[in-house]
């Protein structure tokens, strides 16, 4: 399949691994879940402020390519294919958002080749990372409070 993904793991913090174990099975997936639905939103949200994660903004049509398009298009919008096909889902205890589309990777990494610029917009910026780790935060109470 051709695309990009990119995955969010709970990998290098152990003790979510453990927690989500002692949760049960129900409780492991829930989680992923969510993130993955959450990461696909701000994901998409990214076509909006026509910026990467690190906040950059992204580099501006050619002059050339510009005079191609017309009021109804804007960068990395112009049909929505790759918009539409941004999808956010739970892969094991990871949430993965990414897209099929096969452009997807030229337009995240560039193509020297194509003279396309990079247009990030698969990533997570520090207001996504904060976002995330509310939402963490909050499942985690809920679920501590439903248990109890």
């Amino acid at each position: 399949m051709a695309g990009v993904v990119i995955e969010v793991s709970p990998d290098g913090l152990s003790q979510i691994p453990d927690a989500l174990a002692r949760m049960g099975a129900e409780a492991a997936r829930e989680l992923p879940e969510i993130l993955a639905g959450v990461l696909e939103n701000q994901t998409r949200a990214r076509f909006g402020t026509k910026e990467s994660p690190d906040g950059t903004p992204w580099a501006a049509w050619s002059e050339p390519y510009a005079r191609t398009r017309h009021s109804g298009h804007s960068l990395l919008e112009s049909e929505g294919f790759l918009h539409d096909s941004i999808y956010g889902e739970r892969a094991g205890d990871a949430a993965v958002v990414g897209s099929p589309f096969v452009q997807a990777a030229v337009h995240q990494f560039g193509s020297a080749e194509g003279g396309i610029p990079a247009r990030p917009y698969l990533g997570i910026s520090k207001a996504n990372g904060a976002e995330l780790q509310e939402i963490v935060l909050d499942w985690l109470d809920n679920w501590m409070g439903a248990a109890q």
